[in-house]
């Protein structure tokens, strides 16, 4: 039997990848993340990640400080595929935040705090419908190379469109 590759959308029609940048000193990696080969811009990640069954949204670790004397601190990037934008969620403050399980519907998410004095670990839910500050996505565009030098034309940089939504 065929192992189902998870940076696949349970549609196929996004593709998730992460390249590595470095590790949090005494701690994990963090990565850059691209959808559709589309790099989202000034944000990183872990490779933590859950897509919903309907694969129009995609719930990810991302750091918040990668500063190991402050951190870590994290919170859950959901990210509406079909509008193009995202939220972030549980920001969690000398601990993990992981997403757990992920409907239309609701969010599921686990906090493990490593300061003390805190709870170790529990689990929150979010109701998707409840989530107001959405922002729009960013992604970065490396210039492109032209030998007849810099081009005026700036068209499509900062968006992309999901392959299965028509305008």
């Amino acid at each position: 039997m065929k192992k189902k590759n998870r940076n696949i959308s349970p549609d196929g029609n996004y593709i998730l990848s992460f390249r590595y940048i470095g590790d949090i000193r005494f701690g994990p990696s963090f990565f850059r993340m691209k959808i559709n080969n589309h790099i989202v811009k000034d944000m990183y990640f872990a490779r933590n990640f859950l897509w919903s069954t309907d694969s129009r949204y995609l719930a990810v670790q991302k750091w918040i400080e990668l500063d190991p004397h402050n951190g870590p601190h994290t919170s859950i990037f959901l990210m509406d595929m079909k509008r193009d934008v995202w939220a972030e969620i549980g920001p969690t403050y000398k601990g993990l935040v992981s997403p757990v399980r992920l409907s239309k519907d609701h969010l599921v998410y686990s906090k493990e705090y490593i300061a003390p004095g805190l709870p170790p670990y529990f689990e929150e839910r979010k109701r998707i419908d409840d989530i107001q500050k959405w922002q729009k996505m960013e992604y970065f565009h490396p210039p492109k190379e032209n030998l007849s030098g810099p081009s005026e034309d700036n068209e499509g940089q900062g968006t992309f469109t999901p392959q299965n939504e028509t305008k």
